[in-house]
């Protein structure tokens, strides 16, 4: 089974290729979510079929999820393929993410909440993970925007 997950929070943007739960192909690119993803996935779709396609849900930058989650649920329609929404705490060490101005989202005890910190705190960049249970990361296709439209 060939699985495409995309960490889609903010840039810089990736996309692992899994055989099973092992990664075998990396893709990676910086930039605005309008011009990165559609190239990344036009690439990955010529070399792989794709069985599922994960995502990184939020919350994040609410441009890119929703670039993102246009992108890959046409994909998914057009190619019948499922797609699934993932956290993406659990490829950032569980780190703060960039909201705005000096709020970040944090999860504590998996429940997500919007924090005001003083200084900026230390971020970790997400990372595709070498291998992973796909069975436990399936959830809500349906980005997840926390803050309200202004």
């Amino acid at each position: 089974m060939i699985r495409f997950l995309f960490l889609t929070v903010a840039s810089p943007f990736s996309l692992g290729v899994y055989e099973g739960n092992e990664l075998i192909r990396e893709y990676v690119a910086s930039g605005k979510a309008s011009d990165v993803l559609p190239p990344m996935i036009d690439t990955a779709i010529k070399e792989f079929t794709p069985n599922e396609i994960y995502y990184t849900n939020g919350p994040g930058n609410h441009m890119s999820l929703k670039i993102a989650f246009v992108c890959l649920k046409a994909l998914c329609v057009i190619k019948k393929i499922p797609l699934y929404g993932v956290s993406p705490f659990i490829f950032n060490g569980n780190s703060p993410i960039k909201a705005f101005g000096n709020s970040y989202f944090v999860s504590t005890l998996g429940k997500i909440e919007l924090e005001n910190f003083e200084e900026e705190p230390t971020l970790f960049p997400a990372a595709l993970p070498r291998c992973t249970d796909f069975e436990e990361l399936k959830g809500s296709d349906e980005p997840l925007f926390l803050l309200s439209v202004v």
